[in-house]
């Protein structure tokens, strides 16, 4: 609805660096929010990964209790080969719907190549 209007306010503050962050995320494609549309909690990230030089380290979640989740796939560095070939990459990752106070709950997954992939899960379904 072109009507809807934001009556929230944002702070934006100064970076503390010139760098994005101090993470390499995984390479992720899409989120697939499986059978349930991700009311279950359950959601596979899918992309694609050098597995010569680099594995997963950790996921993050950062969570505003409200509406956002942001998922961050973190990887480390194990080799400085990368000459292999990318292969496909599920990564599983699990949350609480009803832990968010909005009926709409955005999943927000940094990615390597700097953009990010989105998602979002109607609790009302």
């Amino acid at each position: 609805n072109v009507n809807n209007k934001l009556h929230e306010k944002l702070n934006v503050e100064i970076a503390s660096s010139r760098s994005v962050d101090n993470h390499l995320y995984a390479l992720i494609n899409y989120i697939d929010l499986g059978f349930t549309g991700g009311l279950s909690g359950d959601a596979m990230l899918v992309g694609r990964i050098h597995e010569s030089c680099l594995s997963l380290d950790s996921i993050e979640y950062l969570s505003n209790g409200k509406d956002t989740l942001s998922i961050l796939p973190i990887m480390k560095k194990v080799s400085d080969d990368c000459t292999g070939e990318r292969k496909y990459m599920e990564l599983p990752v699990k949350f609480v719907p009803r832990a968010f106070s909005s009926d709409k709950v955005l999943l927000f997954v940094r990615t390597m190549d700097g953009k990010s992939v989105s998602s979002l899960i109607d609790k009302n379904l």
